[in-house]
């Protein structure tokens, strides 16, 4: 069991040891279509059925690629009236494409830290019901569903109990998704659910494009800001894994005023991060942007679950 009131914030990296693309190779997949590469333009077939048309979805593709800009969500946070749609849509139907239970079953998976992270959360709890006293919380930039999947799928299988007692049991571990998700997880059949799979019709690829989040550059304010912050506040260690410190993203988390506040009521916060990929200079530049942090970040360069054991975050 996890003790230490701990908030991981997680990144595209995360997600990827479970088959889902980078933030950057996900980048490439939405700007083929603008030089005509077929091998990776199967989303424009999907949202077809949607209505949209190959051309629409090229110009959305060569306006992305042409803009230069490294994030999706950056990008239509500015051009939202013209490709907010269709960039939904597009994202949707590479990413559900991905959502394939299977992929769990991997027992050779390398950064497998969902399996490493379950088994601290299990241990000595022996009742599905006592998960809840984990202090353990998400905040989460990925549209994808992995994570929850895997613990409700694991919580089942561990405890022999129902999906809806799974559900119930893990609730208050919260995931706080910031950009929204691919439709809501659930096996009940509603108008905005959609249960974990790689099937993508097209009433499931409305659900799922319907349940991400655009939200405008100039805008810092929304229900899902406020409560990653609270948690921020309520945390005794944070933890970033497989995130890459967009600075709008890192402006809406508002990590500075939370560190502010404890360096005036002389509490001390831990800030580990997972820095795969990164460059020292990168890192330092990360940490000097929030001057009330200083002496309270551990940057630890490895994937998830190498950053999680050297760092002991779940002991």
């Amino acid at each position: 069991m996890i003790s230490k009131k701990t908030v991981f914030v997680l990144g595209a990296g995360t997600s990827m040891p479970y088959g889902f693309p980078s933030g950057a190779s996900l980048r490439k997949i939405l700007c083929a279509p603008a030089n005509g590469h077929s091998k990776e333009i199967d989303w424009i077939a999907s949202i077809t059925k949607l209505g949209i048309s190959p051309l629409d979805s090229i110009k959305f593709a060569r306006a992305f690629l042409d803009s230069g800009v490294g994030s999706i969500d950056s990008f239509l946070s500015r051009r939202s009236k013209e490709f907010g749609e269709i960039g939904k849509f597009a994202i949707a139907a590479v990413l559900c494409n991905q959502e394939e239970p299977s992929r769990f079953r991997n027992t050779d998976i390398e950064d497998d830290w969902y399996n490493y992270l379950w088994n601290a959360l299990i241990a000595g709890v022996h009742e599905c019901e006592d998960l809840a006293a984990n202090q353990i919380r998400f905040v989460t930039f990925n549209y994808d569903r992995s994570l929850e999947y895997y613990l409700r799928k694991s919580c089942q299988e561990t405890f022999g109990v129902s999906y809806a007692d799974a559900v119930k049991a893990l609730e208050p571990l919260q995931i706080i998704h910031m950009y929204g998700q691919l439709g809501k997880l659930d096996q009940a059949t509603s108008s905005d659910s959609r249960s974990y799979e790689n099937f993508i019709g097209a009433s499931e690829l409305r659900i799922a494009a319907e349940g991400i989040k655009i939200i405008s550059e100039s805008r810092d304010e929304a229900p899902e800001f406020d409560e990653a912050r609270k948690l921020f506040g309520w945390a005794e260690q944070i933890c970033f894994l497989g995130f890459g410190f967009d600075h709008k993203n890192m402006s809406r988390l508002n990590l500075e005023s939370v560190c502010k506040e404890r360096r005036l009521t002389g509490r001390s916060i831990r800030i580990i991060a997972s820095t795969y990929g990164r460059m020292p200079v990168e890192n330092s530049a990360v940490m000097n942007s929030i001057p009330s942090s200083n002496g309270w970040w551990e940057m630890e360069y490895g994937e998830s679950l190498s950053a999680l054991r050297k760092k002991g975050v779940l002991l």
